[in-house]
């Protein structure tokens, strides 16, 4: 039984995708690393149910890639997609958890999860007959929408903001120039007044 680290990637992409809570699809890349727990009972259990697999990362993994999916898609299902890509750290917590048990009756110990990927599913990717894809494509269709409103209005501000900074400028400006005319009418009368006095 091999005792080192063994590093497993798990990728779900397109339509193999997780589904979040908000059902949003997200792609998600993720690398477990396992080890045989140091433990007498452990290795026992590791040698009867893997044996040589501990030393093929590529037949262990195939061996317990749908028990880290399974995790994956049981922790996606509790989380909107917004939560999952702010909470990174708690995800990868959970899907730990789920795993652990699972993992201890193959003498195996959850070293580590890192979650490599995570990013939206392409709406290309998706297939709206399906019902979980067509509820994620409307509210994706709703938030792009938003955000484009949203942008629209946050240009169009800026814009009036920097005409009316403009305008202000310019009558600023004007008014200065106004003064100084005044100033200007204003010591002329005066010159004529001493010129006539």
């Amino acid at each position: 039984v091999n005792m080192q680290t063994i590093r497993m990637h798990v990728s779900r992409l397109g339509e193999n995708s997780l589904i979040t809570r908000d059902r949003m699809r997200i792609d998600v890349g993720a690398e477990f690393y396992a080890s045989v727990i140091p433990d007498a009972d452990a290795i026992a259990r590791a040698s009867q149910t893997l044996g040589k697999r501990t030393f093929q990362p590529d037949q262990l993994t195939a061996l317990i890639d749908g028990m880290m999916i399974d995790a994956l898609r049981s922790v996606a299902a509790q989380m909107s997609m917004d939560e999952l890509h702010e909470n990174r750290a708690e995800f990868v917590r959970e899907v730990r958890e789920a795993l652990t048990d699972t993992l201890s009756r193959y003498g195996l110990q959850l070293d580590s999860v890192s979650l490599t990927t995570l990013d939206q599913t392409p709406f290309n990717s998706l297939d709206e007959n399906n019902a979980f894809n067509a509820v994620g494509m409307r509210k994706l269709a709703e938030v792009i929408a938003q955000s484009k409103k949203e942008r629209a209005e946050i240009e169009g501000d800026a814009q009036v903001a920097v005409r009316r900074a403009e305008v202000e400028s310019n009558r600023r400006k004007l008014d200065i120039e106004l003064e100084q005319r005044r100033a200007e009418i204003a010591q002329t009368q005066e010159i004529e007044l001493l010129l006539a006095a």
